[in-house]
């Protein structure tokens, strides 16, 4: 009997695998996710992830967190609930930072500071939110005119007011 004496582990392990080789061509076909089948060895490998963000690759230390979530927390059942979970895990996927020796610390710097002086993540960190994240969202945002009504997003400067200030000065 196939299974006698496998853990719960290898069970779990095998049943995310299942999952994920049921649902391969639909996440190939909407999500760009792409796995194929080991020709000898008949193992599911993840071979293309898509490109949400030019020049932002998601940390690999989230990848197997990612593929079980993937698997395990996505109603493949409901058209709907399908979309918005896989939508949901490949944005938990791309928003989690790289962490310690993948591109620098990605954590606290171990500078004993006090609080003032703690930074929550290191300059490698923040080059990519400043030079890759930020640009990004500044140009791919664009909010729901809702959100200027009920005060979601505001508008901290207008680009002709501020050459008009500086002209006087």
């Amino acid at each position: 009997m196939e299974g006698e004496g496998e853990g719960e582990g290898e069970k779990a392990a095998r049943d995310i695998v299942a999952t994920l080789e049921e649902n391969m061509e639909m996440l190939k076909e909407y999500y760009s996710l792409s796995f194929e089948k080991g020709k000898e060895s008949g193992a599911l490998r993840i071979v293309g992830c898509p490109v949400l963000l030019e020049k932002h690759v998601p940390a690999a230390n989230a990848l197997p967190k990612f593929l079980v979530r993937l698997a395990t927390c996505v109603n493949y059942e409901d058209e709907r609930a399908c979309f918005d979970g896989v939508a949901t895990e490949l944005s938990a996927f791309y928003a989690e930072m790289p962490s310690e020796g993948e591109n620098g610390n990605c954590g606290q710097n171990g500078d004993g500071g006090g609080h003032n002086n703690m930074k929550l993540i290191d300059n490698d960190c923040e080059k990519l939110v400043q030079h890759t994240l930020f640009p990004g969202i500044s140009f791919l945002l664009v909010p729901p005119k809702e959100f200027a009504r009920d005060g979601t997003v505001t508008q901290a400067a207008l680009l002709p007011a501020l050459y008009k200030v500086f002209e006087r000065c």
